[in-house]
């Protein structure tokens, strides 16, 4: 292991790269994202690589951080969010990236989100960018569905993705995703965002800031996807003990959101008029199969567990 330097305060960047997401089968695995990092434009400004995972480091993996200061912080157990708390707690930058080991970003990701943070004002909580899947089965009307920004221009946001973010890292550190949530796929990262907007920081959307996410490869993996959604989106609500409405009015109530974002930013995620049959067709069948997976939480079921 080559650590970073002792416990003293560093001036650059501290890298956060959470492993749950690491899986057999996948196009973009753990080593192509450490690749991917090493070659930005702005590598030198990473003090900090720190890895997050429940199992110790391949071979290919030891030598792809070998001359890196990094630290392999094995922690069975930990899901998504719980991995990159653990990361950050122990992070001494003065700014977080938030990496996933299935999310590839542009080269020129951290100079520009580094660049668009640094001449913000100082309640700036972070920035966040524009993320697209990989080509495959409904890949943009996934990424419309499930991802807040897509816009072409920069603004103030409401929400950002755990997989594209940059903090300013003592906000990092103060405010970790919430401990009672952080164990679920999805929905502690709208709640930190609610809290940071409450306490008054802003939160930073900047287009230029473009990540590559792996994709389903069939159909069949689209739809375990869209059940996991569902089972994780029901047990976000119990968490947060916010009401459950009827399945029949939050499937009409879904398909109105996602029939406005398709006709209003349907163009930013590539969907033009000639696709606008089989995206309003996919989200009756996504909003039905999310109506199943949260069928399936109130019952107790199992977790379904993410394809991609």
């Amino acid at each position: 292991m080559h650590a970073p330097n002792g416990s003293q305060n560093l001036t650059g960047v501290s890298l956060v790269i959470e492993t749950e997401t690491d899986e057999p089968g996948h196009d973009i695995r753990l080593i192509d994202v450490i690749a991917a990092w090493r070659s930005q434009t702005a590598a030198g400004r990473i003090d900090e690589w720190i890895v997050v995972a429940s199992r110790s480091p391949s071979p290919a993996e030891q030598r792809a951080l070998a001359d890196l200061p990094h630290v392999w912080l094995a922690r069975p157990g930990l899901r998504y969010h719980e991995n990159k708390n653990a990361g950050i707690a122990i992070s001494k930058g003065a700014f977080v990236a938030l990496a996933d080991s299935d999310v590839r970003p542009a080269r020129d990701w951290l100079e520009r989100a580094l660049a668009a943070i640094e001449t913000t004002g100082p309640r700036v909580a972070l920035v966040t960018g524009r993320s697209a899947y990989a080509p495959g089965p409904f890949s943009r009307e996934l990424a419309l569905a499930q991802w807040p920004n897509h816009g072409s221009e920069a603004a103030d946001v409401t929400h950002f993705l755990a997989h594209n973010i940059l903090l300013r890292g003592e906000v990092a550190r103060a405010f970790p995703f919430p401990e009672s949530e952080a164990e679920l796929r999805h929905g502690p990262d709208a709640s930190l965002a609610e809290r940071l907007r409450a306490e008054g920081w802003t939160l930073r959307y900047d287009p230029s800031l473009r990540m590559t996410h792996n994709a389903a490869t069939s159909l069949s993996e689209v739809w375990r996807h869209c059940l996991a959604h569902g089972h994780t989106e029901a047990r976000f609500r119990q968490a947060r003990g916010l009401p459950q409405t009827g399945v029949l009015h939050e499937g009409v109530g879904r398909l109105r959101v996602l029939f406005r974002r398709l006709l209003q930013g349907g163009t930013d995620v590539g969907i033009g008029a000639a696709r606008l049959p089989f995206a309003f067709a996919f989200y009756a069948a996504f909003a039905a199969t999310l109506a199943v997976g949260r069928w399936k939480a109130e019952r107790g079921e199992p977790e379904v567990i993410e394809p991609f």
